[in-house]
């Protein structure tokens, strides 16, 4: 089995940068590998208790990740109202386990908002 995986990580203006890793059949989350990047801070070594590794995480082939838990839900749930990016699939990196041969493409939340307000403004 192929244990290449890709995460683009999309940045200021739009731009992507992508980081390619081997699992080497070890489990890794997307917040180890974006805090090994210097992307994320994942202050809270994956337990939920900050928000430093949420973002929106889109994957191809699409619908690969797990149904968030209750305590995902409630971590998303309060950063989506704080940054206003409703309609946008938030997760918490630390709860996504990467999965070979998949591609996962990660913007953080500052930058959402900022492509949502662009979008709006671009729609007014």
């Amino acid at each position: 089995m192929n244990g290449q995986v890709t995460i683009e990580v999309i940045g200021e203006n739009n731009l992507s940068n992508k980081i390619n890793v081997n699992l080497n059949s070890s489990k890794m989350t997307l917040a180890t590998i974006l805090a090994d990047y210097g992307i994320v801070e994942a202050a809270c070594q994956e337990k939920l208790s900050c928000c430093t590794c949420v973002g929106g995480i889109e994957t191809i082939p699409n619908g690969v990740l797990s149904q968030p838990t209750e305590d995902e839900l409630d971590i998303t749930d309060t950063v989506i109202k704080s940054f206003s990016v409703e309609g946008t699939q938030v997760r918490a990196g630390c709860q996504i386990i990467l999965q070979p041969g998949v591609h996962y493409k990660f913007t953080s939340l500052n930058n959402l908002s900022k492509l949502k307000t662009q979008v709006s403004n671009f729609q007014s």
